[in-house]
């Protein structure tokens, strides 16, 4: 089956651009335990005026055989679908890719799994969408994100049988869908537009560590740009007063636009206290959550899900909870279970690869800050016990308050949007023992630590909105917060 849509006309809304680039790929699974055939049987490369899709590679065919139900590990080894997409404009895009089943297809979304650049779900777990193509049942939204000006992204396709689907599911069903990708190009409500559009891109800074610095030291205040694991990062550093966001009734500041076009934000201040883990010492308590010798990180990500129906969350991967994660998980069930539409699944790193010295282990992520060498990237995702982690909500790490303005030892920099002056938990460890466990605090503008078992501290719940959330209005400033719509 060849089909080809090579000229989509624009469709003009108000005050916006909405394209459509239908038919990128026509994918067709025939689902048998003993024999399966998977072919894409043409290419599409779509241009428009704000919008180029194209394949990374072209080709005219693929076909793949031993279509046994797979393991996540196996099935992230087959063969991708790769699409680059690029906004061309010079305002920014806010775009979903569309997985649109279509009405020949058998296999239930309970037994798909779909892999996009590596994150991995359940087809029946993504968000459901009216279908654009008329011969499909439904849309799904397999990722959603946003564009700057000129810039592209390579999005990485695949899916395969779950593991534990029953034989009777499996045998002989049919999987077909065509990808769309959907976009919205210039529309000014984006909160990610309205940041971006009311600051000034600065240089990077200089970060703070030692002794004080002088007065006419350059700390840096403004928007800046760091690349984390999924893309470009735009954060906020200094003594920045416009970016306050009202949601759900509370007040916070936004951190960053992470890579994935997420935006990550932290509650104003906060009242909330409590231990970071009283389950005992050693490093494997150190972590967000712990069990056994199972890691987490990008191939074998510690995701942790929330069912909106149950207002329930699920670990699966080191499913003891630490307290503190326990403590945010119920407080997000009180404050913003009604809210979760808005609020991405998406990355935070707990950084717990350590050097040994004698009986002390001694942490990656607060040695790195010492020496001024913050980062986003979340350089040892397979940590045991930690590493890249999916959630709904957590704590902003110590490379983060450093980012944005915290200093190091002698380094204190009250000039900062995060500033409070009480000790606040952060998810990176810094040391560990038999005997003694601690966590990175930040105080008074600067790094600390204090043991796991025995302090109780502030912690200040985050959590990253949607990359395609809108506001209705505000500009940023405290007394005119951006109000998400």
């Amino acid at each position: 089956m060849v089909q080809r849509i090579n000229n989509i006309s624009n469709k003009k809304l108000v005050g916006s651009c909405f394209l459509i680039a239908i038919l990128i790929m026509v994918i067709s699974f025939a689902y048998a335990y003993w024999n399966m055939s998977f072919t894409q049987t043409g290419k599409t490369v779509s241009s428009y005026d704000c919008f180029d899709v194209k394949f990374v590679e072209e080709k005219d065919g693929v076909t793949l055989t031993n279509g046994y139900p797979l393991s996540d590990e196996s099935g992230l080894g087959t063969e991708s679908y790769d699409v680059t997409i690029t906004n061309v404009c010079n305002t920014i895009t806010s775009y979903d890719v569309v997985l649109n089943k279509l009405d020949t297809s058998t296999l239930k979304d309970d037994y798909i799994k779909i892999a996009v650049n590596d994150d991995i779900e359940l087809l029946s777990d993504t968000k459901t969408v009216k279908s654009n193509l008329a011969n499909a049942l439904e849309g799904k939204v397999i990722l959603s994100g946003v564009l700057l000006e000129n810039q592209s992204k390579t999005i990485s396709i695949r899916n395969w049988m779950d593991i534990d689907t029953p034989e009777e599911e499996g045998t002989n069903k049919v999987l077909e869908y065509k990808i769309t990708i959907e976009a919205t190009a210039g529309e000014s409500n984006l909160l990610a537009s309205n940041i971006l559009k009311n600051n000034i891109l600065n240089e990077s800074p200089n970060y703070l560590i030692g002794e004080p610095p002088s007065s006419s030291s350059n700390t840096g205040s403004g928007l800046y740009k760091a690349e984390d694991n999924e893309g470009d990062s735009y954060y906020y550093r200094g003594a920045v007063s416009n970016n306050y966001v009202l949601f759900a009734g509370i007040t916070w500041r936004i951190v960053r636009i992470n890579g994935d076009g997420t935006i990550r934000i932290i509650m104003q201040d906060s009242s909330l206290r409590d231990i970071f883990n009283t389950a005992g010492d050693g490093h494997k308590y150190t972590g967000f959550t712990y069990d056994n010798e199972s890691l987490c990180g990008l191939d074998n990500q510690c995701i942790t899900t929330f069912d909106v129906n149950s207002k329930t969350f699920t670990n699966n991967k080191n499913v003891t909870n630490s307290d503190i994660k326990s403590t945010l998980e119920n407080w997000y069930i009180t404050n913003l279970a009604d809210f979760d539409s808005y609020i991405a699944l998406t990355n935070y790193c707990a950084d717990t690869y350590y050097t040994v010295g004698g009986d002390w282990h001694t942490y990656s992520a607060f040695t790195r800050v010492s020496q001024g060498n913050p980062s986003f990237l979340c350089t040892n995702p397979n940590d045991t016990y930690g590493g890249s982690y999916k959630l709904k909500i957590g704590l902003l790490s110590l490379d983060e308050f450093n980012m944005a303005g915290y200093g190091y030892n002698e380094a204190a920099n009250a000039s900062n949007y995060l500033y409070i002056t009480r000790s606040e938990w952060t998810m990176t460890p810094r040391y560990s023992s038999s005997t003694k466990s601690a966590v990175c605090t930040t105080k008074n503008g600067n790094a600390n630590e204090n043991y796991i078992t025995s302090y109780t501290e502030t912690y200040r719940p985050v959590i990253n909105l949607n990359a395609n959330v809108e506001i209705s209005g505000g500009n940023g400033s405290s007394l005119k917060p951006y109000i998400i719509k």
